[in-house]
């Protein structure tokens, strides 16, 4: 009887060895378990994180800053509103920067456009896009069609042949008189 007591307390002991290596194997799988749940986690969130930040940049890319560009009003560009868009096309380059509004007559002849602080450059392009109402295209209309009509446009480049501008306004070169 001693024998079968002492082989039953054995075999309690074995179990309990082997519940608790059990315990230990699935508190380690456990364990593992989390740990790739987490990386799987942290993975999905890096990646998620990664196509906003290029999504944005994409984005902001396209949406870089507008700058002022100066242009000089002719009969001969080509002006032209669709319903919702303002186009102008047909300008020239300057061989000079717009300066400052004293230098523009000097400086931006007629049915020619250049930046403040330098000429447009080979690669820039001679069109304009603006959407805007009829109400906002009509006197940009008729200032353009004129020599002197001065037009100040606020753009950037799209790399798509055309600038596409956020707004626009009347300039005036400033003229000085004796």
């Amino acid at each position: 009887m001693q024998n079968k007591t002492t082989r039953t307390k054995s075999n309690m002991n074995m179990q309990r060895i082997e519940t608790a290596t059990e315990d230990q194997t699935l508190s380690a799988t456990s364990r593992s378990s989390n740990r790739n749940q987490k990386s799987r986690v942290r993975a999905l969130i890096t990646l998620l994180a990664l196509i906003i930040v290029l999504a944005g940049q994409t984005h902001s890319s396209a949406e870089g800053p507008f700058y002022a560009l100066i242009v000089n009003g002719s009969p001969n560009l080509l002006i032209n509103y669709d319903g919702n868009h303002l186009f102008v096309r047909g300008f020239r380059r300057t061989v000079r920067a717009a300066g400052a509004p004293s230098g523009y007559v000097r400086n931006v002849p007629p049915g020619t456009a250049a930046w403040p602080d330098r000429p447009l450059n080979g690669q820039e392009p001679l069109t304009l896009k603006q959407k805007m109402t009829p109400e906002q295209a009509k006197p940009a209309i008729e200032r353009l069609r004129q020599n002197g009509g001065y037009w100040k446009f606020y753009c950037r480049n799209t790399g798509a042949g055309y600038f596409e501008v956020s707004r626009s306004e009347a300039t005036y070169a400033s003229v000085k008189i004796d």
